[in-house]
């Protein structure tokens, strides 16, 4: 896996990598915060285990030529943002924040990943993965800055009210607003860049799609064009235009066939976004095709989508649930 790591238990792996570092240590309040040197390991990477450590939240940094570093690759921060985290002990998720170049787009695409409490612990599982989309404008890190999304899946999966997943949210730069080139978007979303996650990490063939605003529509196409691989999509606050009622008529046997689930849900100070989801819903109920709708009290806005995310969340743990 690139970057640091809970290993097992009790271990962590720390990583970073520095061209032109002759040195890198790494140091933390395990260490008493003094700097522990690294292995350098070839290309300019370095690594080092420590293991034997406590349960609880470990506060780390990188001691460079330049300089005490942030991890680049672990997006977890302690409660005063001045240093990288990990938890030991299966309370908190890990947040991996990776940057790829994209062939299908011609382009470098960011994207934040969540591993689930217990991911390290459980070293032979592998996790459904739900593919959480942002506004057309939003970045990779919008979900964790805004609403605290890490913050949510790691009380409902400790807790047990939903079963761990892998959630991954891709950047601005994987979304097309433009209606013509979105089948080259499409295929990176659902091909390339769950292929590159699951290169890294232990996933199941089970996929769903959610999407606030813009990012709804890109669910809504994952759903429509290839239910087999994303049974479970929930599309939040978005006007649904003709083109995909369209393609919910020429995708309804295959719709059928997956055991499709969608879900559609908005605000209640639009009422035009009210009657054009009511009216997809109905579209699709007449197809046969299960979609169920919620109309919560608010703007469209990010105070609702926060209010939002357990029940989107407990509609894909239900979708993953009957096919695990």
């Amino acid at each position: 896996m690139i970057g640091s790591h809970v290993a097992s238990t009790h271990s962590v792996r720390f990583r970073f990598h520095h061209d032109h570092a002759a040195n890198i240590a790494v140091a933390g309040d395990f260490s008493g915060w003094q700097p522990l040197e690294m292995k350098p390991v070839g290309g300019g990477d370095f690594d080092l285990e420590v293991d034997a450590l406590p349960e609880g939240d470990i506060q780390y940094k990188f001691l460079t030529p330049t300089g005490w570093a942030y991890d680049p690759h672990n997006y977890r921060r302690s409660p005063d943002g001045m240093n990288s985290t990990v938890n030991l002990g299966g309370a908190r998720g890990e947040l991996h924040y990776r940057r790829l170049h994209s062939p299908i787009l011609a382009a470098d695409v960011d994207y934040l990943t969540y591993l689930p409490p217990c991911y390290a612990m459980e070293g032979a599982r592998a996790y459904p993965v739900l593919l959480l989309m942002g506004n057309l404008l939003e970045e990779s890190t919008d979900w964790v800055d805004r609403v605290q999304m890490h913050e949510h899946l790691d009380e409902l999966m400790h807790s047990g009210a939903i079963q761990p997943m892998i959630v991954v949210m891709p950047g601005r730069e994987c979304f097309s607003a433009n209606v013509e080139p979105w089948v080259a978007h499409l295929e990176f979303l659902t091909g390339e860049l769950l292929d590159h996650v699951g290169e890294e990490f232990r996933t199941l063939g089970l996929h769903g799609a959610e999407g606030i605003g813009h990012g709804g529509l890109w669910s809504l196409r994952a759903g429509l064009t290839a239910p087999a691989r994303f049974p479970s999509v929930s599309c939040l606050s978005a006007m649904i235009p003709q083109y995909l009622w369209t393609t919910a008529e020429k995708s309804a046997p295959a719709l059928l066939e997956a055991g499709a689930r969608l879900r559609l849900a908005c605000g209640s100070a639009s009422d035009e976004l009210i009657r054009n989801n009511q009216a997809f819903a109905d579209h699709l109920a007449r197809l046969g095709v299960s979609c169920e709708l919620a109309v919560n009290e608010g703007e469209n806005d990010w105070d609702l989508w926060a209010r939002q995310l357990q029940f989107s969340l407990g509609f894909h743990d239900f979708s993953f649930r009957k096919r695990w």
